[in-house]
């Protein structure tokens, strides 16, 4: 499992046991590995107590066995069971109020591991103000079965948006064939036209995010394609993931938008705060 990046907190959990995250060594990945043969979960905690983790376990262990054992990335017999006191323990011993945690289930030297890093909180009030701008980013066609899965190896997705950033935006846009809009690298995208929310499909070999499914059930929100030009004539763009909940789009390429009239957009982030701000940490996990 390789170190952890900078930002981290320093206490992690490894296969069950506090560790010094600076004491994780990167180690020489097998071919699984280097392949994608694991998972991450990236779960917001807020108030001290993970949000929506059910959502994310449930995600995590579907991305492991799939369907029938067939479809997942390696370890079918992982179990979810007890995540959440793993959680908690992390938490706890970073004195975590508001950040986030990374789970993440991989293989080294031919065994499977757990391992739970926290981060502090990377997002406020101010950033949802100013909102993100997008760069589009042209990718080939996608496959739903692996497209659809937070895997380990994605070096696509952290190029994309770091050269989205290197040029002056905050997020790469993924475009398919026939000027079709996919995802971000990091994000589900949604438009409002006519006071109407819709996203691309799933079938389009997108991430099943877990804030993406919370606004579609709270806007009512159709799944239909997206062209890169409705992005741009539509009077409302945002994007969503599990660390930003809703985030305005104030930018798409060459085109800007008026936050000071995203009505509907504000709306659901009033919503979404209000619901999300109940943590799902059950015992079943």
């Amino acid at each position: 499992m390789s170190a952890p990046g900078p930002g981290f907190l320093p206490q992690a959990l490894w296969d069950g046991a506090l560790v010094a995250a600076a004491s994780l060594r990167a180690a020489r990945p097998d071919p699984g590995f280097a392949e994608g043969d694991g998972v991450f979960e990236t779960v917001r905690v807020a108030g001290g107590r993970p949000v929506w983790l059910a959502d994310h376990a449930a995600r995590l262990a579907r991305a492991l066995a799939g369907p029938g054992g067939q479809t997942g990335v390696g370890d079918p017999g992982y179990s979810v069971i007890g995540l959440a006191g793993r959680c908690a323990a992390v938490i706890a011993a970073n004195g975590l109020g508001e950040g986030s945690l990374k789970i993440i289930v991989g293989r080294e030297a031919g065994g499977w591991h757990e391992c739970i890093l926290a981060r502090p909180a990377r997002y406020g009030l101010e950033r949802q103000a100013a909102g993100f701008r997008l760069r589009s980013a042209a990718c080939g066609t996608r496959s739903a079965a692996r497209d659809g899965r937070k895997t380990l190896y994605r070096p696509h997705h952290d190029n994309a948006r770091a050269a989205a950033v290197a040029a002056g935006f905050d997020e790469a846009l993924w475009v398919g064939p026939d000027d079709r809009v996919l995802e971000g690298a990091v994000t589900n995208v949604f438009i409002v036209r006519d006071d109407r929310v819709v996203t691309p499909p799933l079938a389009a070999g997108i991430l099943p995010g877990v804030a993406r499914a919370r606004v579609m059930r709270l806007a009512g929100a159709t799944e239909r394609d997206l062209a890169l030009g409705e992005l741009r004539e539509a009077p409302e763009v945002f994007v969503t993931n599990a660390l930003l909940g809703i985030m305005p789009v104030e930018q798409v390429n060459g085109t800007t938008f008026n936050l000071m009239e995203n009505r509907v957009t504000r709306a659901l982030m009033a919503a979404l705060a209000d619901r999300g701000a109940i943590a799902d940490c059950g015992p079943q996990l």
